[in-house]
């Protein structure tokens, strides 16, 4: 049997024949580059390879500290370092609990059960066990070892900030499933308890990965299918306009409706960044003042909807003369468009403000079945302003689910 390789002191494998000064370079490399693109990960790799990084590879780390540097130049128009923005943003300002506070132990409670799921038991144990063991220079010891305090520095490190997601610390996920790999294999022996227990849990994590990515919130994703179908289907060469009506970063709209047929607006939810300290309490973003009071919102924002598509197009064309429309995230003046779409909590509240108008219901898709956030409950929901082509579209759909309808009853009647 192979037994464990000895390293020396920097962790390295003692085998002439293996050149992990090299493998060691590239893997800082790529560490540097995910660093760069989020500062988070900082935390992982600097509880990992602190050492060694300040003293083998410094040419590696100049080379990414320089290439960011200029990329940040080049997009910022001005130097600037986004890490040091990160920590004076969350830290010194605190701006980050504009978007919700959490518990100190959220990481705890929260973040490491929905991270693991039914191996829960299996990560911590092999936490404790890889701390617990004696100090060795076999490199499976060590790496386990790291593995271990990176579970706990980085979850530690980020219960300082109010705001904590379980997001954050996805990238433990892999370091964790290898911690947990020997109390699994430790613990499933081979026996029929054992083992039906093991069948258990595989189809509990099996249940749950349907339920998650076929169930549960499927309404944000299902809309923006429709929405690129629409847009494909379209009898018009002009642009489709869309609205989201819908709590911050409900749907990944701009990831998806990237064609350049499309335009859309959302809510924002920027944070106090110009507000004085004292006055952040009373702060309230856009959403806030929408769901506040949608149809004053929507009366002072927007103005009264239109009644027909060409009353639309004439309104859109004066918007676009006097000034720029907020499309894609950018400033600007925000205007009716031809999709609206919402989570159904707010359907009484539109057809009473739509009443007269031209919109209607032209979709609607399951989300959940019940949401922590009331904004969120029910089905996603689209209203169209109707043209004549469309109405048209719809009868004849309308029509032929009638003839389908039918033809299925006179099948099952044979």
């Amino acid at each position: 049997m192979k037994t464990d390789e000895e390293t020396d002191d920097y962790g390295l494998r003692k085998d002439g024949e293996v050149d992990e000064l090299a493998k060691l370079c590239r893997c800082l490399l790529l560490a540097a580059l995910a660093c760069v693109l989020r500062p988070t990960n900082i935390m992982i790799w600097a509880c990992l390879a602190s050492m060694i990084l300040w003293q083998t590879v410094a040419r590696a780390r100049s080379l990414i500290l320089a290439a960011s540097s200029l990329a940040d130049r080049l997009y910022y128009q001005q130097w600037t370092f986004p890490a040091f923005r990160f920590l004076y943003f969350n830290l010194a300002q605190s701006l980050a609990i504009h978007y919700g506070k959490n518990d100190w132990h959220y990481y705890l409670s929260q973040g490491y059960p929905l991270l693991l799921t039914t191996f829960l038991p299996f990560g911590l144990a092999g936490i404790v066990h890889a701390l617990s063991s004696s100090p060795s220079s076999a490199l499976k010891t060590t790496i386990r070892r790291q593995l271990a305090t990176v579970s706990i520095f980085v979850p530690c490190i980020l219960s300082l900030i109010s705001h904590k997601e379980v997001r954050f610390i996805y990238p433990l996920l892999p370091g964790l499933h290898v911690l947990a790999a020997s109390p699994v294999t430790g613990f499933f022996k081979p026996t029929t308890t054992r083992r039906i227990l093991l069948a258990t849990l595989l189809t509990v994590s099996v249940l749950l990965a349907f339920f998650a990515t076929n169930l549960h919130q499927t309404g944000p994703i299902s809309v923006l299918a429709y929405l690129r179908d629409e847009s494909v289907f379209r009898q018009s060469n002009s642009t489709m306009t869309v609205a989201f009506l819908m709590p911050c970063h409900s749907t990944p709209w701009r990831s998806h409706l990237i064609f350049p047929g499309i335009k859309a607006w959302a809510l924002t939810c920027d944070p106090p960044l110009h507000v004085p300290l004292l006055e952040h309490g009373r702060y309230l973003d856009e959403a806030d003042r929408f769901y506040a009071d949608p149809k004053k919102f929507l009366s002072r924002t927007l103005g009264k909807p239109p009644r027909t598509k060409s009353e639309y197009v004439a309104r859109m064309s004066a918007v676009e003369a006097i000034g720029t429309v907020a499309w894609d995230g950018n400033e600007g003046r925000k205007a009716w468009t031809e999709y609206l779409v919402f989570f159904e909590q707010l359907e009484p509240t539109m057809k009473g403000l739509l009443q007269g108008s031209g919109y209607s219901e032209c979709w609607r898709g399951w989300n959940t079945f019940a949401h922590d956030d009331w904004r969120r409950k029910g089905d996603v929901m689209v209203w169209c302003l109707e043209g004549e082509s469309r109405k048209k579209r719809r009868r004849l759909y309308t029509e032929w689910e009638s003839i389908r309808d039918r033809m299925q009853t006179l099948r099952g009647n044979q």
